[in-house]
């Protein structure tokens, strides 16, 4: 694997890189289950994907699409579809950080998107695993997402200083 070089030239290092690649390796094979060809098919795709990933950022996004058509075809089990998403968002969030800067002090995933990441996981994990007699719960989840948002904006929001909320002072 070559080194390679940052605008100013400054090597890079290639760990951004490597990582994303595993990250992309483990959603094909999570992805992956009893599908037949379907699955065979929809995963060696998601796998030139990735490879080409490693040389061409765009194609990362093709290789997150090709993994959820093979979940989609494939009989693969909630955990393994939830590793498979977290590995999907692991590898598209380290992959497309700014290829000129990733390795020379930026961090690509940080504590909130970690969080995010194994919160949103269990939750999906816990509403695929819970047996619920209710037809009208997957109802609840777009007012309950609107919710958590509010309450984000209100825990996270600046406070106002009287010309609006948010604006900066005018001297």
């Amino acid at each position: 694997m070559t080194v390679r070089t940052a605008p100013g030239g400054a090597p890079s290092q290639p760990a951004p890189l490597v990582f994303s690649t595993f990250f992309g390796l483990l959603m094909v094979l999570a992805g992956s289950g009893n599908g037949g060809v379907a699955a065979w098919i929809g995963a060696a795709l998601a796998l030139l994907a990735v490879v080409a990933g490693v040389f061409y950022r765009p194609s990362a996004v093709l290789a997150v699409i090709a993994t959820a058509a093979t979940l989609a075809v494939s009989d693969t089990s909630v955990l393994f579809a939830a590793a498979c998403g977290l590995s999907a968002t692991a590898y598209l969030v380290i992959r497309c950080a700014v290829p000129a800067l990733a390795g020379l002090g930026v961090v690509t995933i940080t504590a909130p998107t970690v969080i995010g990441m194994v919160g949103f996981g269990l939750a999906a994990v816990a509403a695929a695993l819970l047996p619920w007699r209710l037809p009208w719960v997957p109802l609840l989840a777009p007012a309950l997402v609107v919710g958590i948002v509010v309450v984000a904006w209100v825990v996270c929001a600046p406070a106002a200083d009287g010309n609006g909320a948010g604006s900066a002072r005018r001297r």
